[in-house]
């Protein structure tokens, strides 16, 4: 299951440097773990880079989500901020992020077909 949330968060229609903008909907934190979690079952040769860019908080809260239920990671992150779980400015995380993307696609003349750019 986590290998697919983790093809639905990085496909073409995600955006997730959209839902970045909205950090301060602080219920989010958990979900983000959930997203991150599945992006680095789907792709594990990105875990590294994921959790270079997690605090040792992120790291805790990845781990958590790991094993959790909605309902446990509602109790445990509801009501926080995603930016202390980060080392980087999310904004500039997720724009470098996206724009590094597309020009891989290019590079690549996106020819995996499992892999929308």
């Amino acid at each position: 299951m986590s290998a697919q949330l983790g093809r639905l968060a990085v496909g073409q229609h995600a955006e997730c440097e959209k839902r970045v903008d909205r950090r301060d909907v602080v219920d989010l934190v958990g979900v983000t773990g959930y997203m991150l979690n599945g992006i680095m079952a789907a792709y594990p040769e990105y875990a590294d880079l994921i959790r270079s860019k997690l605090t040792p908080r992120g790291a805790a809260m990845l781990d958590s989500t790991s094993r959790q239920c909605v309902g446990q990671t509602q109790l445990d992150f509801a009501f926080r901020h995603l930016q202390p779980y980060f080392y980087e400015d999310l904004n500039q995380l997720a724009t470098r992020s996206r724009s590094a993307a597309g020009s891989n696609c290019s590079a690549s003349g996106a020819t995996n077909p499992t892999r929308q750019c």
